[in-house]
């Protein structure tokens, strides 16, 4: 049975950033940022230091030159705990060119497998498999641990044996769920319209007017 899966890459730069240096991806405060100082890609530990909504380096409490706080106000307690954030933070331009080709590398890898029909990457983050063979809940684990290993990315997966829709509603349910995974084969309701009451309904179609 043909099982659609729709994956989604979890800081897909920021992800691959930590791998190549060496890193852990859950351990490390890192950002990509463009030329212009957007950050692009971030790890989860950096959004919990500067905060899930820190868009542009403008809004870090830091110069990323001189690392000099620029944040007011703080006491020696709050200063020195930022301080050491920011000795810990990496903060790195993006490269384009390495990136896609890491991308590249990863589907390339994933397509290798017997179970595997085809690879489409939907976008720089999201991609869909369609697999010869029905996936359990360990096959999506192994799955996940595979793009770990090899582009040092943390994933949520949603699969279907029904339909694309499905998939993607997993994948929805897949971020909800504390491993990253769901799977949704539930087949829509069919409705049946009976060509008689079809018939009275048209026959009676037209309402009398109150008088």
């Amino acid at each position: 049975m043909k099982t659609r899966a729709i994956i989604e890459f979890k800081d897909t730069y920021a992800s691959m950033e930590c791998q190549e240096l060496g890193y852990q991806t859950k351990e490390t405060a890192l950002a990509i940022i463009s030329p212009t100082g957007q950050i692009l890609s971030s790890t989860p530990l950096f959004r919990k230091a500067y905060g899930s909504n820190t868009a542009h380096i403008d809004q870090l409490p830091f110069t990323i030159d001189t690392l000099n706080i620029t944040a007011k106000g703080l006491s020696e307690k709050v200063r020195a705990n930022l301080e050491d954030w920011i000795a810990h933070t990496i903060i790195l331009p993006m490269d384009y060119d390495k990136y896609f080709t890491k991308h590249q590398a990863l589907l390339h890898l994933l397509a290798e497998s017997p179970i595997v029909e085809s690879v489409q990457s939907l976008t720089y983050k999201t991609v869909k498999i369609y697999f010869s063979e029905a996936l359990n809940d360990e096959h999506i684990r192994q799955l996940q641990g595979f793009i770990l290993s090899q582009a040092g990315i943390y994933s949520y997966i949603g699969t279907s044996t029904v339909s694309d829709r499905n998939a993607y509603q997993a994948l929805e349910w897949a971020k909800l769920d504390i491993n990253g995974r769901a799977h949704n084969n539930h087949k829509p309701a069919i409705f049946h319209r009976s060509k008689s009451l079809l018939g009275g309904f048209l026959q009676h179609g037209n309402q009398e007017s109150i008088s």
